[in-house]
């Protein structure tokens, strides 16, 4: 599923318009993207949560060269399902 066919689901699933769908997705999209630039996490209830973590630099090889590379430090966003969503993606 692509976001369009997000928009089109939460517009049938609301009885409203694409138009009014799609604000509401961009806006749910907007707000979470703010909270991970700032390292906030961020956890909605029976789906799942997504942190921020540091991932330290490190050293590693180029396979083709053997050549070692630098990899600097940067932010991951790691997504943690919850068990409600484990459970209903294991049951189908």
């Amino acid at each position: 599923m692509d976001k369009t066919e997000l928009i089109n689901e939460l517009a049938k699933s609301l009885n409203t318009t694409k138009k009014n769908a799609g604000e509401a997705v961009n806006a749910a999209l907007m707000i979470i993207t703010e909270h991970l630039a700032d390292g906030d996490g961020l956890s909605i209830s029976g789906f799942g949560s997504l942190t921020v973590r540091l991932t330290p630099e490190r050293t590693a090889r180029n396979p083709r060269t053997m050549e070692k590379v630098v990899i600097p430090e940067c932010n991951r966003i790691v997504f943690r399902p919850s068990p409600k969503l484990l459970e209903k993606v294991n049951d189908n």
